[in-house]
């Protein structure tokens, strides 16, 4: 497995929204969402790539809802860079999905 790590910085994470959902299939329990975005910045598309793997093998319970990508102006550190590969700023939800187990009453 090839690990992600475009430096010492981690993504930024930030939780969206928590939900349950009446379960149509499982009467014993409700459907639980949960949503975050990531955003990482700046990175370049290999690196997204790398990334996107090795958050799918680390993580199967998210699965990533949407990904939107833009390009980055370079910084002077970055012009002086020796890999002059163009950045992007990518924005990625993800959501997790799960039948919650137990009583709840009242829960919308």
């Amino acid at each position: 497995m090839t690990s992600f790590n475009p430096g010492s910085d981690a993504p930024y994470v930030l939780p969206h929204s928590s939900s349950n959902t009446r379960a149509s299939s499982t009467p014993v329990g409700l459907y639980h969402k949960q949503e975050a975005r990531l955003t990482l910045e700046p990175i370049t598309l290999p690196e997204l790539g790398r990334f996107l793997k090795s958050w799918k093998e680390q993580h199967p319970e998210w699965s990533c809802a949407a990904i939107e990508v833009t390009p980055v102006v370079a910084t002077a550190e970055l012009q002086g860079s020796s890999d002059a590969a163009p950045r992007v700023r990518a924005l990625i939800g993800i959501q997790a999905v799960y039948v919650a187990q137990g009583d709840h009453r009242g829960t919308s």
